[in-house]
C-alpha cells in the first residue's frame, strides 16, 4: 500500500480524502493537517515478523533544522501516530533520499523516547511500549527545506494469536464421536485451519477414533499469524458382553439368562421383561419365548449389548374323560388325548401306556386318583389326573333267627323258615342282592296230663309252671313235669334257646278225685344224687316203674321191690312208681 501525503507551507486547512483503488494499492491524495502532533496522521501497524514498507511523499513542507532528538515545540515538521496492541513495537525505516531523522514520543510536548536517523546501515529497530497507548512519530531535519521529499517506513508487532481446541467430551467409548472446534483468540479473521489425522480444513470436526488419539490444528489469520492447538481424545474400550441361556425348555420350567462382561447389567425382552440382575430368571411360559437383549455397562459409562434367543416349548394340553359309571362290577373306561405318548398310574399299582383304558368288573378298591403324564413331540410333558369313585354293590346272605314273623330287607314278610331274596338299589343307584335265610324259632308251649294228676310240658327250653287261678308263677317249679298238690288251673311257660317265650293253655287238675292210700313221703330213692345206681325204699310190695327225662322221654321201665336200679345217662330224671293203681313220682339226679 502506498500513501502520498501533501502539505503546503503556511496553509492550515481541513482537507478531505479521496481513496482510489488500483488493484491492491491505495493512494491518499489531499492536504493533511500534520504540522503538529495533535494533527498527526495515523500510520498502519502490521502484525507478523516483518512489515511492508510504505512510501511517504511530502511536498512544500516546512521542517525544523538542527532539532534532532530535542523537545522543541514546533508547528513545523511532519507528525504521524501509531497505537500498538502489544509490548514491543518493531519498525523498518527503509530508504531516505535526503537527510531525515525520526523521533518517537509517548505524548505531545514530551521528550522523545526513541530517536534515530534514517540513513543507517540497519534500518530495523524495536521499542518497548505500553499496549493501547498512542505514540507520535516526528519526521524532522530535512536538508532541503522546501523540497519534495520521500521516505519509506513501516511498523509491525508480534503475532498474538492463541489457538485451542474445544470439545464436547474428551473421553468417549469405542464407536462414539466427539465434536472438535478450533478456537482462535487475539488473531485477525478470517482464519484458515489445518488439521492432522487427515481431517478436512474446517473449523468444526466430528471424530470417532478407536484408540487414544492426539488431534492438532494450526490456525492462521489474515496476517499470516498462526498457532497450534492440541487435544487428546481418550477412547475407552467397550465391555465384551456374552449372553446365553439354558434353552430350549418346556413350559412350567423357568430358564435362567446368564450374562458376563461388565459391572452393571440390564436385561430387556418380550412382555415388558426387565431385570438388572446379572443372571435373570424367566418364567416358564411359552409367550416368554423370544430375543432377550443384555446391555452391560462399565464404571466408565461404556456399554455393549448382546442378545440370546430362548424357546419355551408348550406342554401338551391333556383332555381326560371317563365313562358314566359308578357301580361295582361295571366297566371303567378312561381316555386321554392331546399328547404323543402317555404313562398312567393309579390305585393298587395300576400302570398303563394306552390312551384308552378299559377295566372290567371293577371293585371299590380301584377307586382313587388316576394320574396320566403326557409327552408331546417336543418332549415336553404335562401331568393331569381324574378321580374315580366305584360304589359297592351288595350281594350277600344273612341269617335271621326270630321268635316272630319278620320283614326281609326288601320288605317281604318272613313267616316260615327258608330263603328270602331281595334286589335293592343303593343311594348311588347301584343294585344289591340280599339273600336272607330266616329261621322261625318260635316255641309252642303245650302240656299233657298223665294219670289225671301229672302235667308234662311239651317243648324244648326252660320251664316255669304258672298258677292260672292265682295269676302267678309257682315258685321252684321249673321241671318239665309238674305234680300239683291241690286242685287248680295250671299252665307252663317255655323259653327256648333263642329266647322265644310261649305260654301253654291252662288245664284243670282235680287231685281230690284220686286220693292215694300210700303216703308219698314214705317212699324215697337213694342215693340222690347218684352216679348211676339207686334204690327205692319204703315199698311194702313190688312196684312197676318208668323213668322219664325232663323232656318227657321214657328212659327205661321195669319192676322194683328191694333191688337196685341202674341208669346210664346223666341228668335230671323223674321216676314214676305205680303201686296198686296209685302213682308216686320221685325226682332223681344222676351225676
Amino acid at each position: 500500500m502506498y500513501l502520498n501525503v501533501l502539505k503546503y507551507n503556511q496553509i492550515k486547512i481541513c482537507i478531505f480524502f479521496i481513496f482510489i483503488f488500483f488493484g491492491n494499492t491505495i493512494k491518499l491524495i489531499g492536504q493533511p493537517q500534520n504540522d503538529f502532533c495533535t494533527n498527526a496522521i495515523a500510520v498502519p501497524l502490521e502484525v507478523g515478523t516483518s512489515c511492508n514498507l510504505v512510501n511517504y511523499a511530502v511536498s512544500n513542507a516546512t521542517f525544523s533544522n538542527n532539532l534532532r532528538c530535542q523537545n522543541e515545540v514546533t508547528t513545523n515538521d511532519v507528525w504521524y501516530s501509531i497505537t500498538p496492541s502489544q509490548n514491543v513495537l518493531y519498525g523498518n525505516l527503509g530508504i531516505f533520499t535526503g537527510q531525515c531523522h525520526l523521533s518517537i514520543y509517548d505524548a505531545c510536548n514530551s521528550s522523545p523516547i526513541f530517536c534515530r536517523p534514517f540513513n543507517i546501515s540497519n534500518p530495523y529497530f524495536n521499542l518497548n511500549v505500553n499496549p493501547g497507548t498512542t505514540y507520535y512519530i516526528r519526521i524532522s531535519d530535512f536538508s532541503f527545506m522546501n523540497g519534495n521529499m520521500e521516505f519509506d517506513m513501516c511498523f509491525w508487532e508480534d503475532c498474538n494469536i492463541s489457538v485451542s481446541i474445544i470439545t464436547n467430551t474428551s473421553t468417549i467409548c469405542d464407536g462414539e464421536s466427539a465434536l472438535l472446534e478450533a478456537f482462535a483468540n487475539f488473531g485477525t479473521p478470517p482464519y484458515s485451519y489445518q488439521w492432522d489425522q487427515n481431517l478436512s480444513p474446517d473449523q468444526y470436526q466430528t471424530v470417532s477414533p478407536n484408540v487414544n488419539t492426539n488431534y492438532n490444528v494450526t490456525v492462521t489469520d489474515i496476517n499470516n499469524c498462526s498457532d497450534t492447538g492440541t487435544i487428546t481424545i481418550i477412547v475407552n474400550a467397550l465391555p465384551i458382553v456374552t449372553a446365553f441361556a439354558n434353552t430350549p425348555v418346556c413350559e412350567g420350567f423357568g430358564t435362567i439368562l446368564f450374562g458376563n462382561g461388565g459391572t452393571y447389567y440390564n436385561w430387556a425382552g418380550p412382555n415388558n421383561f426387565n431385570s438388572t440382575q446379572q443372571n435373570a430368571l424367566v418364567e416358564g411360559l411359552p409367550l416368554n419365548s423370544g430375543t432377550y437383549f443384555l446391555t452391560v455397562t462399565e464404571n466408565n459409562g461404556c456399554s455393549s449389548t448382546s442378545s440370546v434367543n430362548i424357546l419355551i416349548n408348550p406342554a401338551p394340553t391333556l383332555i381326560l374323560h371317563k365313562n358314566n359309571f359308578s357301580c361295582q362290577k361295571d366297566s371303567l373306561i378312561l381316555t386321554v388325548s392331546g399328547a404323543n405318548t402317555y404313562m398312567w398310574n393309579g390305585p393298587n399299582g395300576f400302570t398303563s401306556i394306552l390312551d384308552t383304558i378299559v377295566l372290567h368288573n371293577v371293585i371299590p378298591a380301584q377307586s382313587g386318583i388316576y394320574k396320566v403324564k403326557g409327552q408331546g413331540t417336543n418332549l415336553c410333558q404335562k401331568t393331569d389326573s381324574i378321580k374315580v369313585t366305584i360304589y359297592p354293590t351288595y350281594s350277600y346272605g344273612d341269617q335271621v333267627i326270630s321268635c316272630f314273623n319278620e320283614l326281609s330287607p326288601g320288605g317281604q314278610l318272613m313267616t316260615a323258615t327258608g330263603f328270602y331274596i331281595d334286589s335293592l338299589t343303593t343311594v348311588n343307584s347301584c343294585d344289591s342282592i340280599i339273600s336272607t335265610y330266616f329261621i322261625y324259632n318260635a316255641t309252642e308251649a303245650q302240656v299233657s296230663i298223665i294219670n289225671d294228676t301229672i302235667i308234662q310240658a311239651i317243648g324244648d327250653g326252660t320251664y316255669q309252671w304258672f298258677d292260672c287261678t292265682l295269676g302267678q308263677n309257682i315258685p321252684n317249679e321249673n321241671s318239665q313235669i309238674f305234680i300239683p298238690t291241690q286242685n287248680g288251673n295250671y299252665a307252663v311257660i317255655i323259653t327256648n334257646a333263642s329266647g322265644c317265650v310261649d305260654t301253654s293253655d291252662c288245664v284243670t287238675i282235680d287231685v281230690s278225685s284220686s286220693q292215694s292210700t300210700i303216703n308219698p313221703k314214705s317212699i324215697t330213692v337213694s342215693p340222690n344224687p347218684t352216679s348211676n345206681i339207686f334204690y327205692v325204699h319204703g315199698l311194702t310190695q313190688p312196684a312197676n316203674y318208668e323213668i322219664y327225662s325232663l323232656q318227657g322221654l321214657k328212659i327205661s321201665n321195669g319192676s322194683v321191690f328191694d333191688q337196685s336200679i341202674q341208669i346210664l345217662e346223666k341228668g335230671i330224671f323223674y321216676i314214676k312208681l305205680m303201686i296198686n293203681n296209685e302213682i308216686i313220682v320221685k325226682k332223681l339226679i344222676v351225676l
